[in-house]
């Protein structure tokens, strides 16, 4: 292979991971809860100046620990506040280089064209693509465990002895630490705790991987100590709460998370798509006797990663973002695999999946697009024509396979589907974005809602306004305490924030509340209604209801 042919893969590679990474940075609104606290925390950051305890909504958040919040306000300083575009920078570029040590772990392993099949697999697989544009901890996790996990798996497999490369791999494990807390740890203790096992044959194996679990939890639990400390000092009070969020609570079950022990097969699994679908080939390929040390931690990293978390109480599918990678790297094994192999039952089977598979992608690109453009009014030219493009390179691939050029075919197939996310973000992404603005009802509200006039969330279904809104807003958790809210001494009138779905659950305080009084305006387009409350409200029992 040409040098200029291996420069021309890797560089095409990068070119796409950096559209997908940062195509529309800072055009979708921060719509999630999770987004919400870590974009407000970070602005109540900077703008307070206390960069060692974190706030939301003026109150001591230590659920989580602070780097994040470190990143995202020292990202925003030059421009006064936290924006979209701020928040979600450093997210974007945690994604990047994460899809960069996933090419150079698969250059590694197989070359300059797996490398950059490796990249562009995980690029474009849906969750990681989904996540990517998220703001959100997780991205940021994922990559800090990844690099660690690279520069250990190549002292493992002999690649290097650097100490450099050692004292990298530790750090990046205490910023993962000081990024998720002890989810960090679980990824390199169950790989190389499963390697150790399966080496108590080679106590050279066995040691290294001792040893790399003993320094990673030790560095990592140190990282986090002198800004626990900072956190004692000024608020003391806080310090039980601290240890109890980041360590008793992220050890244990997580009740309010709580799923069945298979939830990951059915949640995990299809975010994984569409490169799973290659795994099989990469496990033939790499079946014993033929798996080496080089592939072996990237097996465990995927299947112990899986097993641990799916044994954990608390579930959510991007906990298990960080073995994304691996299995990103074992589908680049199995297109390279299917490259090469005979003709066979596998292989067939193989082809026969990624040819229904495009199938799928060259009618639903165009007509999604068509779909989200006529229902919606959005500009059909641009979605259009990425979808033409989708449909070309399928029909390439289909070409290719069928005159049994399948590294070109490989090579159309992996564009295609960076295609389809492209049309994806040109259509369903302004539709989403539109249809549940949070900015723009925090723009209705600024308008309705006088700045001396209070304002109230119900069961915390708008907490992401608090980065639009720019202005205090109290939170309410339960009927009992809106009850108990609206019948004290509050200047009236005041609006309350609620979820659509809770009208109904308002509406059973009529009893109590003068009913002409109240204005609810509800929008279509929102998950939320605006009310307004001017009257006096009944001391009455409650059994009075109705």
């Amino acid at each position: 292979m040409r040098p200029t042919s291996r420069g021309f893969m890797l560089g095409l590679a990068v070119a796409v991971a950096c559209w997908l990474s940062f195509g529309g940075l800072g055009t979708r609104d921060v719509t999630r809860k999770a987004e919400s606290r870590l974009a407000e925390t970070s602005q109540e950051m900077l703008a307070s100046g206390d960069w060692v305890v974190p706030t939301f909504g003026g109150k001591i958040r230590l659920e989580k620990p602070p780097l994040m919040y470190w990143v995202i306000a020292a990202v925003s300083a030059p421009f006064g506040r936290v924006t979209e575009v701020t928040a979600m920078f450093p997210i974007a570029l945690s994604g990047l280089s994460l899809v960069l040590i996933t090419m150079a772990w698969g250059s590694q392993l197989g070359g300059p064209r797996l490398g950059a099949f490796a990249g562009l697999a995980l690029a474009t697989m849906a969750g990681f693509y989904i996540k990517g544009h998220h703001i959100e901890a997780e991205m940021t996790l994922a990559l800090f465990v990844s690099l660690a996990m690279w520069l250990w798996a190549r002292r493992w497999s002999g690649v290097s002895r650097s100490p450099v490369e050692l004292a990298l791999a530790l750090v990046s494990l205490a910023l993962a630490f000081l990024t998720k807390g002890p989810p960090a740890l679980v990824f390199p203790v169950v790989t190389f705790g499963s390697l150790a096992v399966l080496g108590w044959r080679k106590p050279d194996l066995r040691s290294r991987a001792n040893l790399w679990i003993a320094l990673a939890c030790a560095l990592s639990i140190a990282s986090i100590l002198p800004w626990a400390l900072a956190v004692a000092a000024l608020q003391p009070q806080a310090f039980g709460e601290w240890w109890e969020e980041i360590f008793r609570k992220r050890l244990s079950e997580d009740s309010s998370h709580g799923e069945p022990l298979l939830h990951y097969v059915t949640h995990l699994l299809p975010l994984l798509l569409p490169w799973l679908l290659l795994v099989p080939m990469a496990v033939r390929s790499l079946r014993p006797p033929r798996w080496s040390r080089d592939w072996a931690p990237v097996i465990a990293w995927a299947v112990m990663g899986f097993v641990a978390f799916s044994l954990f109480g608390g579930k959510r599918w991007y906990y298990l973002l960080p073995i994304f990678p691996p299995v990103a790297l074992l589908a680049a094994r199995g297109l390279d695999a299917w490259i090469e192999a005979p003709a066979g039952r596998l292989t067939r089977a193989t082809t026969g999946t990624i040819l229904v598979l495009s199938g799928v992608m060259a009618l639903g690109a165009p007509g999604f697009a068509l779909w989200s453009a006529l229902t919606f009014d959005l500009p059909l030219i641009a979605p259009l024509l990425w979808s033409l493009l989708t449909f070309a390179l399928v029909v390439v691939f289909m070409l290719l396979v069928r005159r049994a050029e399948r590294a070109r075919a490989a090579w159309a197939l992996l564009l295609a589907v960076s295609a389809l996310w492209v049309t994806y973000r040109l259509t369903v992404w302004p539709m989403e974005n539109r249809d549940k603005s949070t900015e723009a009802l925090a723009r209705v509200i600024r308008e309705t809602v006088g700045e001396e006039e209070p304002l109230w969330v119900f069961q915390t279904h708008a907490t992401e306004m608090r980065f639009y809104l720019g202005r205090p807003v109290s939170e309410l958790d339960s009927g009992a305490e809106l009850l108990s809210q609206l019948r004290a001494d509050a200047p009236r009138p005041l609006w309350l924030i609620i979820d659509s779905e809770d009208t109904e659950d308002l509406e059973g305080f009529a009893w109590s509340l003068a009913a002409e009084e109240i204005d609810g305006r509800p929008w279509e387009d929102f998950d939320f209604a605006l009310v307004q409350v001017t009257g006096s409200v009944s001391r009455e029992s409650s059994d009075h209801r109705g």
